[in-house]
């Protein structure tokens, strides 16, 4: 990113997200309730706009990191990738699944070219890796094998263990 600077906080840059054109940050009132080209949901905060083409992304989404590790693939990290650009997830036209949600996404995923594992930035950022249910620690599993959810009886690969020993299945997130 590189940007002119007013009063510390950057006004406009060149983004990955947007390459064709520069980016402008808008004050949240003005960018309120437009949706974000990036992660899909509402701005509700600072964001970025292109002029020219009604891109709009938040300010978060902006300073994603190009890397992280990430404990449902602990064995490579994870690569920003926005399709078709290498290194993207298998995909149709940039749609691609997110390997913890399954929910149908476009654009950008975290993703390991070696194994065909994509993230979208939701779920890579923002489910926790572990939960307090019953005062029991709940760690977040990805596994080959399914298990039944004790909450909503679905089998799924995707689910919260309890770390103590001999204790029951617990509910998968919501």
């Amino acid at each position: 990113m590189s940007g002119q600077e007013d009063k510390g906080e950057i006004s406009e840059l060149q983004s990955y997200f947007h390459p064709q054109h520069p980016l402008t940050l808008l004050d949240d009132k003005l960018i309120k309730g437009k949706r974000c080209n990036e992660c899909g949901l509402k701005i509700s905060g600072p964001g970025f706009t292109c002029k020219s083409c009604k891109f709009f992304i938040h300010k978060s989404c902006v300073e994603l990191p190009s890397q992280i590790h990430h404990p449902l693939h602990p064995d490579h990290p994870l690569t920003l990738s926005n399709p078709p650009s290498p290194p993207s997830p298998p995909s149709f036209n940039g749609i691609f699944v997110c390997e913890l949600c399954l929910n149908i996404r476009d654009g950008f995923s975290f993703y390991c070219a070696e194994c065909h594992f994509a993230l979208d930035s939701r779920c890579a950022l923002h489910i926790p890796f572990t939960i307090q249910h019953d005062g029991h620690e709940l760690s977040l599993v990805f596994s080959k094998f399914y298990k039944t959810c004790v909450s909503c009886n679905t089998k799924t690969g995707i689910f919260y263990e309890c770390t103590m020993p001999d204790c029951s299945p617990a509910p998968s997130p919501p």
